[in-house]
């Protein structure tokens, strides 16, 4: 019975330690995404649709559609998600909600690919610095010839990456995880 109640208690601290896109974060990157777009629009490198969604090949048809606010929404999240996973996975000793919210923003709009370098980055430096220069690498669009040139748009929003990774967080106590986790510990040790 205690073996099962110290792997409850780990499970539970695991899932309470995983971190999540702030709703903040969410609500500056769909600003930052143009805000919400029922029809596909011409973007980097192809479409997006909704709230920056960048429609693949094998999602066509939303090439045609119209889309509504809540599927939007839900494919933002769904397309947040293994980003969220992407980080807490590849990072053992984890970031603040800032420098996380930050990393989400960069690699919803950077691509996963680019994201993974900036771990990489961040793994092998642990230095703010080194992570908001790579950051600030990302600032290059094509133009309608196809020449790549530098955006003032992807400045500014490489700028507000690196500024937010680089800023202090103070974290608000979530009175429920607290008391879940003493409950979970007094389940465990009783």
């Amino acid at each position: 019975m205690k073996k099962l109640s110290t792997l409850l208690l780990t499970g539970a601290l695991l899932i309470i330690s995983m971190l999540t896109t702030s709703t903040p974060a969410i609500a500056k990157l769909k600003k930052a995404e143009g805000g919400f777009r029922a029809k596909a629009y011409a973007d980097a490198d192809g479409h997006s649709i909704g709230f920056g969604h960048f429609i693949r090949a094998n999602e066509a048809h939303l090439l045609t559609q119209t889309v509504t606010l809540d599927w939007a929404n839900k494919q933002m999240r769904a397309d947040i998600a293994p980003l969220e996973l992407q980080i807490n996975q590849a990072v053992p000793k984890g970031f603040n909600q800032n420098q996380f919210d930050a990393l989400i923003d960069f690699g919803y709009n950077c691509g996963s690919g680019a994201l993974s370098k900036v771990l990489v980055t961040w793994n092998s430096t642990h230095s703010t610095d080194a992570v908001t220069k790579h950051i600030n690498q990302y600032v290059k669009s094509k133009d309608q010839t196809g020449q790549l040139k530098v955006n003032p748009v992807l400045v500014a929003r490489r700028d507000a990456e690196a500024l937010l990774f680089s800023s202090t967080y103070i974290p608000k106590v979530i009175p429920f995880l607290a008391i879940a986790a003493v409950g979970l510990a007094y389940i465990a040790f009783s």
